[in-house]
């Protein structure tokens, strides 16, 4: 039980009189301290005596107990030891009923101050994993309490996510997005879905090889380099020919998310760590709508991280094409004892088409792309020293022009290539429309058959010299095939024209 004090204001006037008297008389300060008893306490006395008589010199006698409790060192305790010594005064007795009165009106207002404090409506919301790998689906429940942690039943709810997107039920319906609406069940749950989003929607099969894509990769590689057996066989599994599903899934995720993945430093940071999207979602408890709308009876938020594995995807993939040989092993078969910068840049165009056309997948043709870049500077700074200077110096161009096309992602025609072949297409067109023209003039006049073996001649060498230039225009793209086509028909029709005026002479 706490121990009860007199302040000045509980002294009856009779016993603060008999005090102050007794202190205005003394004569010194051992008269005090054998007056006063303090228990527990045996040197304060004399030292408070002391302060009493100084304080009493200063107020010339003290006139009341308010000025004997302001001097130092004297508190509640010691002014209630000082007025029952001094005086008949009694110690204060506890009114039993007063205390608990007033300790049922404490326990009342604290009682209010915790209703105050604590809402009517609690939610809870939780992810059933800690974290998920990109391509898989996260848990999330919800838990609605009411007053006294009774389950709340039909409770409608909002929930929104930062990342992603969210599959609830509402009713009878699957609701999809970044906000959806549900309600609780009958013990006061609520489940909701979170997965990727994707622009275009993926396939059942897509989706599902997304993510057992991601399920490859072990949850407890701390770093990408522990899980380097588990990417290079996802690496292989993309390349295959049975891996449609999962390549235009990982295609889909990296049109998606590959804004992040581009901005890596380097790659080494890729293995480095894990690349990890924080994901926050957040749960809005409604009350029913009314004219004004939906009030929030409670808020609940939870935190859980997606591991993104593309970076680290990416590097082991650009790592397995860096080991592979088959485009330096073709550049290498180029022929170098050429005379013409167009032959040679030819057979380089079809050694990297050769190449890159075995990739599968916008992703997998984007990385053999790059190497392929890099293959092909390597080439030039090593291999064109071989050519004859005039040759080399036209080539050189043609591969820088080359490599920045396929490092711009495209590999439809070489520059230098079509350049060089549109020169020797148009003189071999000026030589056709020649020959054309001196057929025309023959066709109406007569000739001797010296100048028909002559004009014969002059086509056999034009054919000659278009077979080895059509088989080039066969190697580039479709541009050039329409040309290619015109000048068949054009040789054709010489020929045909030529046989005609053949058979005139032999008749005549």
């Amino acid at each position: 039980m706490a121990e009860l004090f007199l302040l000045p204001e509980d002294v009856r006037p009779a016993h603060a009189q008999q005090v102050l008297d007794f202190l205005n008389r003394a004569t010194s300060s051992q008269q005090i301290a054998d007056a006063i008893e303090f228990p527990e306490q045996p040197d304060i006395g004399l030292r408070l005596a002391q302060r009493i008589l100084s304080r009493r010199a200063e107020l010339n006698g003290f006139r009341n107990l308010d000025q004997l409790y302001a001097v130092p060192l004297i508190g509640p305790k010691r002014f209630t030891q000082i007025v029952l010594a001094l005086s008949e005064a009694r110690p204060p007795r506890i009114d039993v009923s007063a205390a608990l009165q007033s300790l049922a009106e404490l326990r009342q207002s604290v009682d209010a101050l915790h209703a105050l404090l604590q809402p009517a409506v609690q939610a809870r919301l939780w992810s059933v994993q800690s974290s998920v790998g990109l391509g898989q689906r996260a848990t999330l429940l919800v838990q609605v309490l009411g007053p006294g942690g009774r389950p709340l039943v039909d409770q409608p709810l909002t929930i929104t996510t930062t990342w992603g997107e969210l599959t609830a039920s509402y009713g009878v319906k699957t609701l999809t997005g970044v906000t959806v609406l549900t309600r609780t069940n009958e013990v006061g749950l609520a489940e909701i879905q979170l997965g990727p989003r994707f622009q275009a929607p993926l396939s059942t099969a897509q989706r599902l090889a997304l993510e057992l894509a991601a399920a490859l990769l072990p949850e407890k590689a701390a770093w990408p380099t522990a899980a380097s057996a588990e990417l290079s066989e996802l690496v292989r599994r993309y390349r295959a020919a049975t891996g449609r599903d999962l390549r235009e899934a990982i295609d889909a995720a990296y049109r998606e998310y590959g804004s992040s993945v581009e901005q890596a430093a380097h790659r080494g940071q890729a293995l480095a760590e894990w690349a990890v999207l924080p994901v926050t979602v957040v749960c809005h408890v409604n009350d029913a709508a009314d004219e004004r709308g939906q009030k929030h009876l409670a808020l609940s938020t939870h935190t859980l991280f997606v591991r993104n594995w593309l970076p680290a995807f990416i590097a082991a993939f650009e790592k397995e094409v860096a080991g592979d040989t088959a485009l330096g092993a073709e550049l290498e078969r180029a022929p170098r004892e050429v005379d013409s910068a167009g032959r040679f840049l030819n057979d380089v165009f079809i050694s990297v088409e050769s190449i890159l056309g075995t990739e599968r997948g916008a992703l997998g043709r984007t990385i053999r792309n790059r190497a392929a870049q890099g293959e092909l500077q390597r080439f030039m700074q090593t291999q064109l020293s071989s050519l004859s200077k005039d040759v080399r110096l036209s080539a050189l161009s043609g591969v820088r022009n080359a490599s920045k096309t396929i490092g711009d992602g495209g590999l439809t025609l070489f520059t230098a290539v079509e350049t060089t072949r549109r020169g020797d297409l148009s003189a071999l067109q000026a030589a056709t429309a020649v020959l054309a023209e001196q057929v025309s003039a023959i066709e109406n006049t007569s000739i001797s058959a010296a100048e028909v073996e002559n004009i014969q001649s002059q086509l056999d060498a034009l054919k000659a010299g278009s077979s080895g230039l059509r088989a080039d225009f066969d190697s580039l793209s479709r541009n050039l095939s329409g040309l290619d086509a015109k000048l068949t028909r054009d040789l054709a029709s010489v020929g045909t024209r030529i046989d005609g005026i053949d058979l005139r002479i032999s008749r005549g």
